[in-house]
């Protein structure tokens, strides 16, 4: 079983009378296509919003989404303006592709390079962990077994997948499924009395705010003050940082934690020797 999907840039648009009928090849197909986002770190695909859009409509089970990597550019300028083309999330289905054809010799350590850029600063959403490495190379549509006459673009470059359509759209990006959080052992809900930093993670989004509790008067010591920072997944970065003073008098501090938070750092901000246990709990 394989599934041909075409691949297009601004090369096919409505200007050269070749633009994508992304309606007909999601009837020849079920629904797959490679698009061009840009060439090197300046040149947009005059084509990527129109045809990216379409698919989205249209529901496509997979898309996959290229930048044609130069060779007299550095990795990292390209890799940073995929990601700002790109936005900060992928849609259903969507998946990055290097399209490396420039370069002599061996090119897996600039390929390996732009992956890492892209898995580490943008698409870690999937549920497995990293989106699947793929690096792909161009094939001349024109001639060969696989030419195929794509809706309105016509004979384009043509990729095979061999397996199913199913099997191709799980390797695109994927909303993980919410699941009902598994609550922590009690014991492990503490930031011990003998740790300046901690850290807690968790999946899915699913907390909305974090409370700590605290008896410092039992250790012989006076409340704590304890620098909260929340992770947002929505834009990668810490948010909702505050400080707060935990402590009998405040029997019960709560924060807000931001959309989509998928962790959180604590630090302690009072000196060793008045460090007391501190327990939390998180909530929806």
């Amino acid at each position: 079983m394989t599934v041909k999907l075409p691949d297009v840039s601004e090369f096919q648009s409505p200007a050269s009378g070749n633009a994508p009928n992304w309606a007909g090849i999601k009837s020849q197909n079920g629904g797959a296509a490679i698009i061009r986002v840009g060439y090197g770190n300046a040149h947009l695909d005059g084509m990527l919003v129109s045809n990216r859009s379409a698919i989205k409509s249209l529901n496509y089970p997979f898309c996959g989404l290229y930048q044609y990597l130069r060779a007299g550019q550095d990795v990292p300028s390209q890799a940073n303006a995929f990601i700002d083309w790109i936005g900060p999330s992928l849609n259903e289905g969507e998946i990055p592709i290097l399209d490396l054809e420039e370069g002599s010799g061996d090119q897996s350590g600039r390929a390996n390079q732009w992956l890492g850029l892209i898995d580490d600063a943008a698409y870690q959403a999937s549920e497995a962990g990293l989106l699947p490495h793929t690096l792909w190379q161009s094939t001349d549509g024109q001639v060969g077994a696989n030419q195929t006459d794509w809706s309105g673009c016509g004979s384009v470059d043509t990729s095979i997948y061999h397996g199913s359509l199913a099997d191709l759209a799980a390797l695109g990006w994927h909303k993980p499924t919410a699941a009902s959080p598994l609550p922590l052992p009690e014991e492990e809900m503490q930031i011990q009395n003998d740790k300046q930093y901690g850290a807690i993670s968790f999946a899915g989004g699913q907390f909305k705010w974090i409370a700590f509790f605290c008896d410092p008067g039992g250790e012989g010591k006076t409340p704590n003050r304890l620098r909260v920072a929340p992770f947002s997944g929505d834009t990668r970065d810490f948010a909702n940082i505050t400080i707060v003073t935990v402590g009998p008098a405040t029997q019960k501090i709560s924060v807000a934690l931001p959309s989509n938070c998928s962790g959180i750092s604590f630090q302690r901000q009072d000196e060793p020797s008045n460090w007391a246990t501190i327990a939390y709990n998180l909530g929806t």
